[in-house]
């Protein structure tokens, strides 16, 4: 019921010696900002489960098959989320809209973790490995699989510049889709050949190595830039209106200005499919305090493919 423990005062274009020059007690500060952690009673800890299938065959003499199930589900995983988060109101339809105004207004953002969090990933994994000829190894391995969770970390912080708190702080499902670091297919192949160099030991024992990656895109996200939501905080993801992954005019957004082709340098996507939220062809400008309809992670970026060689 006492003082907080700790406190700190800033103040801006100090004098010296006496930084607090005058007489009177130094003006309170706006806003308050601080952080710290909520963990509800008869919270449980955090953990993962694992599990997997896995079944083998071996192929002639010298290959081997392989296929298998690999899974695992991570719970009460720490995410960020304010503790002072901006008031709202409902509209006729129960959808949120933001106040600007915060929930104590003594206090301003308050970074909090708590264990609340959840993610998956499923995934099926085939390999192919052995000796194809007496001077011809390889491996391949293919991977098809789907990660999605509603933080990817204790902080949020995504590889793709999402926010870095909870989108929603009222709620966490609003932020649950593809994880930052999900890539559905990857195939990579490895070849080492003996080269028939066996003259004298000056040429005998060269090998040639090829190392080769293709995979898709990794996720990202659209963002608006600016507190468009009222959240007091960065404001996350736009409407979408249209598909993203078709050029051309957008019916839904006709005064946008539509790239003519897409999956280029340029233009990845049709930025003409995503509109502030609640706005429309009449009302551009939106709903101010409003959130956006697309998922976490709602679009996935070009994808890659690698290779490389050796001589050795």
């Amino acid at each position: 019921n006492g003082p907080p423990l700790s406190t700190s005062l800033t103040q801006y274009n100090v004098t010296f010696p006496i930084p607090f020059s005058g007489t009177g007690t130094p003006a309170k500060p706006n806003t308050i900002s601080g952080s710290g952690y909520k963990f509800p009673q008869g919270s449980h800890g955090t953990y993962v489960m694992q599990w997997n299938l896995r079944v083998e065959r071996q192929l002639g003499s010298g290959l081997i098959a392989s296929a298998g199930y690999i899974a695992s589900r991570g719970n009460h995983l720490l995410n960020t989320v304010n503790f002072n988060p901006a008031n709202y109101t409902l509209n006729s339809s129960g959808q949120k809209i933001f106040t600007g105004t915060l929930v104590n207004s003594a206090f301003n953002y308050i970074n909090g973790s708590q264990p609340v969090a959840m993610s998956n990933y499923h995934s099926l994994q085939l390999t192919l490995a052995g000796r194809v000829a007496h001077s011809l190894q390889m491996q391949l391995n293919y991977t098809y699989s789907r990660s999605m969770s509603d933080a990817d970390n204790s902080t949020n912080s995504e590889l793709n510049a999402g926010p870095n708190s909870q989108g929603d702080p009222y709620n966490i499902w609003y932020d649950y889709g593809l994880s930052s670091y999900n890539i559905t297919q990857v195939f990579t192949g490895h070849l080492l050949y003996d080269l028939p160099l066996h003259k004298n030991a000056w040429v005998s024992g060269w090998e040639w190595g090829l190392l080769s990656q293709v995979r898709t895109g990794m996720p990202f996200n659209p963002g608006i830039g600016y507190d468009f939501c009222k959240l007091t905080t960065a404001c996350g993801r736009p409407d979408r209106v249209g598909n993203p992954y078709q050029a051309g005019t957008i019916a839904a957004n006709p005064t946008c200005t539509a790239p003519a082709a897409i999956h280029t340098a340029a233009h990845w996507y049709n930025p003409c499919a995503f509109m502030l939220p609640g706005a429309t062809a009449a009302n551009l400008h939106g709903v101010p305090g409003t959130l956006g309809n697309i998922h976490r992670n709602d679009q996935i970026g070009p994808a890659f493919a690698g290779m490389d060689t050796s001589l050795q």
